[in-house]
């Protein structure tokens, strides 16, 4: 079977502990089969992109059938996880850029998954339950619409509740833990994740930041990190017989390094797009100028408002005008406010994204020189190129336009 379907499979398991619910209902009833409406859901979930990514991340490793289709039924953890991931980080749609009363529930449910990271306390169901309940969660999507009319589809009158969804995000993170047994590895994918909740709780709240504080900020929210060490590691167990050989994939700093660059990589091609990133200073400039003289501004326009319709569909700028468009965070709204006028967010704008181009540049240079040097080992040519790829898969992806199938996770399939 491919990924996807090993998942598929695991997924109608995992349902099974999950709390009686529409949205435990809905989920059993949209993942039959015989659905017509599957294919789309799997789109809309982040599911089938994943499974794309991590059947290109392993590359030669796929050809061991055995031992591949052991790694897959495995690996659905991971996806369940990060499936889930996609559904409190579209909590935070709205957050950047302005204040709105549902941080809370962003902080709140973070805090929660830092609590059972570090052992210090169990899932809190009926808090959840109360934070949630009046958000409408299910509009908290790139592609809000599609996703309602699935649910729709099963019952005009459904009220999926979140917190069944959020509390699935917590049990699959509790999963993916428990498979890596090595305890460097496992306790570096701990020790990132709980990193990554604190920094996304620290991103939400109130403040003017700098580039750079935003840099180590939003870096730390990244899941590249935990998400390459699980499948290093992964792949180390399932692979590799010699326990000195796994002991050595999962402690050698430098594939450690190799690892931090590829996160720092990704989260500068999540925010900028391959484009923006790839061009020098005086481009970069250029460009924004060319899209302040080309679109004027109307009478009383703020600048949010004016960049979403001028930016709409300009190749340079697919990941600023997501973020912009759906309040979401990025490297580039570094001391910027929404209430500046135009100009000096264009200026400010040139000045971050030059800035984050240039450390990109640097980072990718060192990145493709160490990555060389240790795919000459030949135990770390899988790691190596599982590292690489993840970098290579972004920059394809982030040059598309965020609506379209290959330029976002989940998004609708047509």
């Amino acid at each position: 079977m491919t990924m996807l379907q090993t998942c598929l499979v695991s997924y109608r398991t995992f349902l099974q502990r999950l709390p009686p619910s529409q949205y435990t209902d809905f989920c059993r009833w949209v993942l039959q089969p015989t659905n017509p409406l599957l294919t789309e859901f799997l789109h809309l979930s982040s599911l089938t992109q994943m499974c794309s990514l991590f059947t290109y991340l392993y590359g030669p490793a796929t050809n061991d059938t055995d031992r591949w289709d052991h790694l897959c039924a495995e690996f659905s953890s991971l996806l369940l996880y990060q499936r889930y991931e996609v559904v409190s980080d579209n909590l935070a749609m709205g957050l950047a850029l302005t204040s709105a009363a549902h941080g809370e529930v962003v902080t709140t449910f973070n805090s929660m998954l830092i609590d059972v990271l570090t052992d210090t306390a169990p899932i809190a169901l009926p808090r959840l339950q109360q934070i949630v309940a009046a958000i409408p969660w299910l509009e908290q999507h790139l592609a809000a619409d599609h996703y309602r009319a699935i649910v729709q589809a099963f019952r005009p009158d459904a009220d999926l509740e979140a917190w069944v969804a959020l509390s699935a995000n917590i049990v699959a993170c509790r999963d993916v833990l428990s498979q890596i047994l090595h305890p460097a590895a496992n306790t570096r994918i701990r020790q990132t994740l709980i990193a990554r909740y604190y920094a996304m709780n620290t991103l939400c709240s109130p403040g003017v930041r700098s580039i750079q504080e935003l840099l180590a900020l939003q870096t730390a929210t990244m899941l590249v990190i935990p998400t390459l060490e699980y499948c290093v590691n992964l792949w180390s167990q399932i692979y590799l017989d010699d326990y000195t050989a796994q002991h050595r994939i999962a402690t050698d700093p430098k594939l450690r390094m190799l690892i931090n660059d590829a996160n720092s990589l990704v989260r500068c091609l999540n925010d900028c797009g391959p484009l923006l990133l790839s061009a020098d200073a005086p481009t970069i400039a250029q460009h924004y100028q060319r899209l302040y003289q080309s679109v004027p501004a109307h009478d009383d326009e703020d600048w949010i408002t004016w960049f979403v319709r001028a930016a709409d569909r300009v190749p340079h700028f697919f990941r600023l005008h997501k973020d912009v468009a759906f309040r979401e965070f990025n490297l580039l709204f570094a001391a910027i406010t929404a209430e500046q006028p135009i100009p000096s967010v264009i200026e400010q704008l040139i000045v971050n994204t030059q800035t984050i181009a240039q450390h990109y540049q640097i980072i990718l240079r060192h990145f493709e020189t160490a990555s060389q040097q240790l795919s000459q080992t030949p135990l770390y040519s899988i790691p190596v190129g599982i590292i690489t790829r993840m970098v290579s898969f972004h920059q394809q992806l982030y040059a598309n336009h965020y609506g379209d199938i290959m330029g976002e996770y989940a998004v609708a399939a047509g």
